[in-house]
Parts: C-alpha cells; structure tokens; sequence
C-alpha cells in the first residue's frame, strides 16, 4: 500500500533535516581542534595582564578619590582603609541576605 503523496513529503523532509543535524553535530565532535582554532581567537590579554589592569584601576581610583578628599580637607585613604571598608559592606551586605532568607523561610517565624 503506498502512503499519500503528503506524508511521503513530510516523512522525507524530516529525514533531511535529522541527517543534516546528524551530519553538523558528527562534524562539531569529530573536527581536530576547538571552536577557537578554527576561528582564529585569542584572549585579548593574557590573566597577569589583567591582574595587573585591575591594580591599576584600583590605584587610580584611589587617586581620584584622594584627590576630592584633600580638596574637601578630608585625610586621605589608604589602601588598608579601603580594604577594611569593603570588607565592612560585604559583612553588610551578608547579614542583610541572612535577614532576608530568614524572613523569606515560613519555618522561621517570618511571614509574608
């Protein structure tokens, strides 16, 4: 008994289609090298090159932040009191997440 016209269309375009992504994922495993390879990429800058970018923009954020201070006669800011100022937010910041899921916990007393 031969199938209608219709779904001998239907049954042949997905079998196209399957084989093609069949064939471009066979490809993708099998091709020597990695995506970067084949498209010529390379990191813009190496990991120690952006280390020492990120010391970099810190010391010139300080500066600038040193530099409004002196003109307001506010005493300057080390790197230790930045640091020890970061380190107070992120304290901040934990214990405020730790009073939200406290709060946001039905087991805890919190309601919504």
């Amino acid at each position: 008994m031969a199938a209608p016209s219709g779904v001998s269309f239907i049954l042949v375009s997905t079998l196209i289609v399957f084989a093609v992504v069949a064939a471009l994922v066979l490809l993708g495993l099998f091709w020597p090298g990695n995506g970067s390879a084949q498209l010529d990429w390379r990191p813009s800058r190496s990991p120690e090159q952006a280390a020492m970018d990120e010391i970099d923009d810190v010391q010139q954020m300080l500066q600038a932040t040193n530099e409004r201070r002196r003109l307001r006669g506010a005493p300057e800011l080390t790197e230790e009191d930045l640091e020890a100022r970061v380190q107070e937010d992120r304290q901040a910041m934990a214990e405020w997440i730790a009073r939200r899921d406290a709060l946001e916990r039905p087991d805890a007393g919190g309601e919504r």
